[in-house]
């Protein structure tokens, strides 16, 4: 949803119900994989409460430096959501070349493949024999498919030409 702010339930709203809690990675929110620093929203109530059970919580320094920039580039949030949507819909395009798009369900962040189970394992091997990380999910019969580059897409294109589904 933050890839998203009109779909977010901050959207128009002022306040938020007592009971509710919002947490926000601002990792996630700009495709900054690795960046570890988020936020709670909440009634003052429920936030005192966690921090009485969670203590502080340690930011590193990098971390927040990063942040704060990001927070304040308001012309680079939106460049990044543009980037990041249309990332989101080349690496569908290349996935729907090989598997059937209604087994494609995709974020602005990465595509999640529902593939048969013996499917997922074949994939993941072969991808990894390649050098391309996938994420397997064993329960669930899925694999992750994050976004990449230019480069990295076409890496898994040609990885995905010579996988048999």
């Amino acid at each position: 949803m933050d890839c998203t702010p009109e779909q977010s339930v901050f959207h128009g709203n002022k306040t938020l119900p007592e009971n509710l809690i919002v947490l926000r990675s601002l990792g996630k929110f700009f495709g900054l994989a690795g960046l570890r620093l988020g936020f709670l929203f909440g009634a003052d109530s429920l936030q005192s409460q966690l921090k009485q059970k969670l203590g502080p919580w340690a930011v590193s320094h990098p971390a927040a430096y990063v942040g704060e920039l990001a927070l304040l580039d308001s012309h680079w949030q939106q460049q990044t959501r543009r980037t990041l949507q249309q990332a989101s819909t080349e690496l569908q395009g290349l996935l729907a070349r090989h598997v059937p798009p209604t087994q494609i369900q995709a974020t602005n962040l990465f595509c999640t493949l529902d593939l048969r189970s013996e499917m997922a394992v074949s994939l993941h091997r072969h991808c990894a024999r390649q050098g391309i990380l996938l994420r397997h999910f064993e329960h669930w019969h899925r694999i992750r498919v994050g976004l990449t580059t230019k480069t990295g897409r076409q890496r898994l294109e040609m990885a995905l030409q010579c996988w048999n589904f």
